[in-house]
C-alpha cells in the first residue's frame, strides 16, 4: 500500500490511559510542530483525570504554555479543515465517533479530495485496534 504523506506531518501516537485522549492529541499537534513533548508532558500542565478528562479552555491554555496559540471554532466546515490542514495545521477536534455518553479527542491532518466528497484523515489514539490511530 502507497502511503499518502499528509499535509500536517502529524505523528501517529496511541493515548496511554482511558482519559488522555486530549493530552495524546495535543502531544502529537506539538509535534507536528517540532516540539517534543510526550503525552505524560503535556497531562502534567493539562491535569487531565479519570471521569472528568480535559476542558477546552484547559487545552487552549495547555497550548498557550508550549508556546503555541490555539482557537475554539464551533462550528466548524469541512472547508475550514481542509484549508487549515493544506497549510500544515493540524486540528483537534472533539467528537463521538462510538456514539458513547462522552467526547473523545482526536486530530484531523488532511482532507482529500473534492468538495461533496471530501475524505478527512484522522489520526484517533484510542481506535480499538491498537494497531492502527489512524481512520479515514
Amino acid at each position: 500500500m502507497n502511503r499518502r504523506i499528509a499535509s500536517a506531518k502529524v505523528p501517529e501516537l496511541r493515548q496511554e490511559t482511558q482519559y488522555t485522549c486530549c493530552a495524546a492529541s495535543i502531544s502529537a499537534c506539538l509535534q507536528a510542530h517540532g516540539k517534543t513533548q510526550s503525552e505524560e508532558d503535556v497531562n502534567r500542565v493539562l491535569n487531565a483525570s479519570p471521569f472528568r478528562g480535559a476542558s477546552w479552555e484547559g487545552i487552549l491554555a495547555t497550548l498557550q504554555y508550549f508556546g503555541m496559540r490555539g482557537s475554539l471554532v464551533v462550528p466548524c466546515t469541512v472547508a475550514m479543515l481542509k484549508k487549515a490542514t493544506d497549510n500544515g495545521y493540524p486540528i483537534l477536534i472533539a467528537w463521538n465517533p462510538r456514539n458513547r455518553p462522552w467526547s473523545h479527542a482526536s486530530v484531523v491532518f488532511d482532507v482529500t479530495g473534492e468538495p461533496g466528497s471530501y475524505l478527512i484523515h484522522v489520526m484517533d489514539p484510542n481506535l480499538a485496534d491498537p494497531s492502527k490511530s489512524v481512520m479515514v
